[in-house]
């Protein structure tokens, strides 16, 4: 029997103190006139011109002045509202608080966050997380529930989606639809169509994230396996040396080794500045790489983009084209071959496949990484120059590295995830690892093979209890989990083309039918996935799609059924990390009609029956008690509420590094490989070819790591319609997509009011373009508006559109129409990487640029 609504989640009306709270916290921060920013913009609307005050380095109370753009509500209703009674919040006071960068404080007065403070000197946060006071009180907040205007159960229209307006509706109103569409999903198509989104880009820090407690419970949903950032990286690492970054199984290479120890660190592909710690949540990696250089340690850095983390080192730069770093690694293969410099004895022991002798039984003759190398296999030596032609890097310098690997010892060769996040990108990992234990330096002290962002090695000591890991709310398992899941990359295709066959891992997969996608706070299924024009013909191919968001996202456009979550700032939440545990305080009412995220899916959960199943009796704040309780850290609850968090001193550094018990003795401790050895050649994919490699499904999957040309590069042939490679980085105005709302920010992240475009002057110079011009970048696959910034930091041929600026088209009735956001996968290709991991191939684009006419 279906429970019975508790009348505590109903008639939770607005009220007018709350508007008048929200008014005058928008007159404070100087902003005119309340709006959802659903639509409106003209072609070529530029940023309005923002004000912004800051008291010091410290406090931040960042204002931002602009005229909200018109709505498209078409109607308005009554509305009443769903939630459990508001927890009494002290009008003025002050709270504990923490964003991705670390942990702060909320100052508050009479019911408005006016400040957000750091905890103390020794902690700093990033540029987005003191502009939270903008995010709180922007103008495109959601206020209230709404429904596309023209969908209903009976008539979806979803090709309007994105076109039509919304109409207000109640809370009872929307959580019953919602749990309705649940129902229908699964009553005709099953469990496995529902899909969902999590963990990349989630905006909230905590660990209150419930929707796999309410999918699971109601019998489950499609998972997605990997991540966004990194999913060739960990697939690469683990068919090679077994282990993870996010795992470590192999030891940690920390900072006292390096700096009593390594001579060199070559970081391959990453920005250790905006990749580090924008998420460090207080482990600033920047100090440490500062304190590395400081005891003499030299930097070399390969990457197309030179780089803040770069200069601030002081690195040599060596500039490569996107997408062919295997060339060039091969090549420095080639040179310790045919030198004799690379450590023979430690390949032929503690590998597998490396040369002919120590193959795998059965493994074809001429299969080995040498055969491959020196152009045994196929006839072509991978000479420095040879790989010079592919990668734009002079053979000289190509052979000046080799060299260094194996004549300079200690040397770290640190990646980071722009390579792996291209065509091929496993392999990259494959290489590399391959190329550091054939130098000689693996499990040497200060030498050998890491990742960043998320190697252990970069972590500084923490004392934090290991039972901080109970901080989540519990879900039971995914019912259908082990059968039904598919790589995130794949997700439109699963709505596109259902029933598909699909390698990924050595395995086959079959897409299922993807009917309801639910987006609570996570992956935008259009803004942060690749190849916008495709998403939104997923979007618009589905039954019902709902977001759940405090702002007016993207996604939320484009929704069947928006509901106006609140910031973790209008309820309660905890989190742990660096050396803190910080209860995340709610510090101001939700505003408007908004409710947190449990509160939302506790209404939709009485509506499918199982309600107090949903909530086990708790409200949200017992639930974050109930997980700080399993913590057992010693002190009461009462206690940790009083003061906000508790910190643990960090032990002092020692000095380890990853491999040495491996390189001491691999029998006694053997890498989570098959064999316990460096897999170079991988039996597990030599075998998912079948007898004789017959499975011509899986072609770009080498058994040993080469250089596989990617589907879009320099020498493929459309280049001569799209000539430049775009790479889209990071940068330090947001967190993926988050924040981009924020004018305070776009004074920053903004050029001339458009994302910014970096170009090299000499490609520039041949367009006609000068610097803060408005260019036109295109590709087959769409088409956006940029702002030039011309300089020589980047490699000619190459050009950098940073990640995360929110699509906006100009022509929404087109799923590639023009984008004015700056959102660079309006260009880039949802291709995973290769049918190892299926992962993300945003490095992997051509574009053409050219001077906007304005036509």
């Amino acid at each position: 029997m279906s429970d019975s609504k508790d009348e505590s989640l109903v008639n939770k009306a607005v009220s007018r103190r709350s508007v008048l709270k929200w008014s005058g916290a928008l007159a404070a921060a100087g902003v005119v006139g309340i709006g959802l920013g659903i639509g409106g913009d003209t072609l070529l609307r530029k940023t309005s011109t923002a004000t912004t005050t800051t008291t010091s380095t410290k406090t931040s109370t960042a204002t931002s002045t602009t005229t909200a753009p018109p709505t498209t509500i078409t109607s308005t209703t009554t509305a009443t509202t769903t939630s459990s009674a508001p927890s009494p919040v002290v009008e003025s006071g002050r709270f504990s608080h923490a964003g991705l960068s670390g942990p702060f404080w909320v100052n508050t007065q009479n019911g408005v966050v006016t400040s957000i403070e750091e905890f103390n000197s020794s902690t700093h946060l990033a540029t987005f997380d003191r502009a939270w006071r903008n995010r709180i009180y922007a103008p495109d907040r959601v206020q209230y529930p709404m429904q596309r205007v023209d969908f209903s159960p009976t008539n979806r229209n979803p090709q309007n989606r994105g076109l039509s307006g919304y109409v207000r509706i109640t809370w009872d109103q929307a959580t019953a639809l919602v749990a309705s569409e649940i129902q229908r999903a699964v009553s005709l198509y099953g469990n496995s169509s529902i899909y969902t989104m999590r963990d990349t880009g989630w905006n909230s820090t905590g660990a209150m994230y419930p929707l796999d407690r309410l999918l699971n419970m109601y019998g489950g949903y499609t998972q997605p396996v990997g991540f966004y950032s990194d999913y060739g990286l960990q697939i690469g690492e683990t068919y090679s040396i077994g282990f993870t970054s996010e795992t470590g199984a192999a030891g940690t290479t920390s900072w006292q080794a390096i700096m009593d120890n390594t001579k060199y660190i070559i970081m391959w592909g990453g920005d250790f500045v905006p990749t580090t710690d924008l998420a460090a949540f207080g482990t600033y990696i920047s100090d440490m790489y500062m304190q590395v250089k400081a005891a003499g340690v030299k930097f070399i850095v390969v990457d197309p983009f030179l780089n803040d983390g770069a200069i601030a080192l002081g690195a040599q730069w060596i500039p490569i084209l996107p997408g062919t770093d295997n060339a060039m690694l091969a090549a420095m293969a080639y040179v310790m071959i045919n030198n004799n410099t690379y450590d023979a004895d430690f390949m032929q022991n503690y590998s597998v496949g490396f040369n002919e002798s120590n193959l795998p039984t059965g493994a074809p003759a001429g299969s080995s990484f040498v055969s491959y190398v020196t152009g045994v296999s196929d006839g072509t030596p991978k000479t420095p120059e040879w790989a010079s032609a592919i990668c734009g890097v002079d053979a000289q310098t190509i052979t000046n590295l080799a060299t260094l690997l194996t004549s300079q010892q200690p040397v770290l060769i640190r990646t980071g995830c722009g390579p792996q996040r291209g065509a091929n990108g496993e392999h990259f990992q494959r290489m590399v690892a391959t190329i550091a234990a054939m130098s000689g330096n693996l499990g040497i002290p200060g030498g050998g093979y890491g990742s960043q962002p998320w190697d252990p090695s970069l972590a500084l000591p923490s004392s934090l209890p290991s039972t901080v890991g109970n901080l989540y709310v519990p879900a039971p398992t995914n019912p259908i989990g082990s059968t039904s899941y598919i790589p995130y990359y794949r997700w439109a295709d699963a709505v596109l083309s259902p029933g598909t066959q699909i390698q990924w891992n050595c395995q086959n997969l079959t897409l299922p039918a993807f009917k309801l996608l639910y987006r609570l706070a996570g992956i935008n299924f259009i803004n942060e996935h690749s190849n916008v024009g495709k998403s939104i013909q997923a979007v618009r191919a589905v039954d019902f799609y709902v977001v759940q968001d405090p702002w007016m996202v993207t996604d939320a456009k484009y929704a069947d059924v928006i509901l106006p979550a609140c910031t973790t700032f209008e309820r309660n939440d905890i989190v742990a990390g660096g050396n803190y545990i910080v209860q995340m305080q709610q510090a101001i009412q939700p505003l408007f009609e908004s409710m947190s995220d449990y509160d939302i899916l506790s209404a939709i959960a009485q509506n499918l029956g199982i309600g107090s199943k949903f909530t086990g009796g708790n409200t949200e704040l017992q639930w974050v008690e109930s997980m700080y309780n399993l913590v057992n850290t010693g002190t009461s609850w009462a206690d940790f509420t009083a003061q906000g968090y508790l910190y643990y001193a960090p032990p002092a550094m020692t000095s380890t590094t990853a491999y040495t018990a491996f390189r001491a003795n691999p029998t006694a401790n053997p890498l989570p490989t098959p064999s316990g050895l460096i897999e170079v050649y991988s039996e597990r994919i030599a075998k998912f070819y079948g007898p004789n490699y017959v499975n011509v499904q899986w072609p770009d999957v080498p058994v040993v790591p080469e250089f596989v040309p990617p589907f879009e590069w320099a020498g493929s042939s459309i280049a001569s319609q799209y000539p430049l490679a775009m790479i889209t980085s990071k940068n330090l105005w947001r967190q993926h997509s988050q924040a981009d709302n924020v004018l305070w920010l776009q004074q920053r992240s903004k050029l001339n009011g458009y994302a910014p475009l970096w170009i090299n002057a000499s490609d520039a110079s041949s367009r006609g373009i000068s610097q803060g011009d408005t260019v036109l970048v295109s590709n087959g696959r769409g088409q956006l508006l940029a702002a030039a910034m011309v300089t020589q930091r980047i490699m000619p041929g190459v050009v950098r559109l940073c990640e995360g600026s929110w699509y906006n088209s100009a022509t929404p009735s087109e799923s590639n129409g023009l984008d004015l956001g700056g959102c660079p996968n309006t260009l880039t290709s949802d291709q995973g990487t290769s049918n190892l991991a299926q992962g993300s191939t945003t490095s992997t684009s051509l574009v053409q640029v050219a001077l906007w006419s304005g036509a």
